[in-house]
Order: structure tokens, then sequence, then C-alpha cells
């Protein structure tokens, strides 16, 4: 796969300029982790300007700084926490939830709900029960997306 730099990220999908404003659609950063080439995103932004939307899919497993600073240059977040029970996502991962919990703490004050989707590994469900009790108040809009279903609390 080719690595570029943002300039010449811009002039490879610049081509879609017109689309992107018509529709508010933009570039999605996945793959890997993106909020940690937070700067990368950053330079691309200035290239593109605020007609584009970027989204980012992410884990949140980053540091707090990238998040509060991708917050600056990113519409949209698809967070992919897998899973709110700690065991489950520990025998999925091998990792721990916890860092992502508080960046999503964090990216919900920053950004709000609306701009935030969190995926979740389809059919354990307890991703929504831990959401609602860990900030019931951004529940009402924030997306919970498992298998192109969205739940929407209130």
């Amino acid at each position: 796969m080719p690595r570029y730099t943002p300039q010449q990220l811009y002039d490879k999908v610049s081509v879609d300029n017109l689309y992107f404003i018509a529709t508010g659609g933009g570039v999605c950063f996945g793959g890997g982790e993106p909020l940690l080439r937070v700067d990368f995103i950053t330079e691309f932004k200035q290239l593109c300007g605020k007609s584009w939307n970027l989204t980012a899919e992410t884990s949140l497993q980053v540091p707090r700084q990238s998040v509060e600073k991708a917050t600056e240059v990113i519409g949209d977040f698809i967070v992919d926490i897998k899973e709110g029970n700690p065991d489950i996502y520990h025998a999925y991962t091998g990792g721990d939830a916890s860092r992502a919990w508080d960046n999503l703490a964090l990216l919900l004050s920053l950004v709000g709900p609306d701009h935030i989707t969190v995926r979740e590994i389809a059919g354990t469900g307890t991703l929504i029960h831990r959401l609602h009790r860990f900030q019931p108040s951004a529940c009402s809009w924030l997306h919970l997306a498992a298998q192109y279903l969205c739940f929407f609390y209130s």
C-alpha cells in the first residue's frame, strides 16, 4: 500500500471535491489507529478546508492529547470500543478498555454525542447498557451501531 503525504492524499481524493461539497461528505480515516496520526490529519484538513467532513474510526486507545487535538479537525468519530464488559473486552482484545472509556468521556464533552457513533461486537449487548450507565444524559443521541442497526436512548 502506498504511503502518502497529506498533499499527495489530497491530490488523489480532491477529484471528488464537488461531490464532497454537495453531499457534506469527505474522508474517513481508519485502519490501525488514525488518532496516532493526528498531525497528518491536521495538515490534510488545512488542505481540504472546512467544506469537507473528516471522520475517524478509532478505538480511542490513544493519549488524551491526541483526542483533544483530533476534535479540532475531525467532525465525526466512529468509536470501536468493541465491548462494555471488561472481561469480554480483555478476552477479545487482550487489553484494558479503561483508557478508551476515559477518552470517550472526554470526546463526549468536547464534541457532544451527535458526532459520535459507537460500535460493539454484534450480539453481546453489554456496551449499550454500560454506555447508558456511563453517561445517560449523552445517550439520547449517541448512536450505537451494531450490524447496521442504531439504537437511540432517551
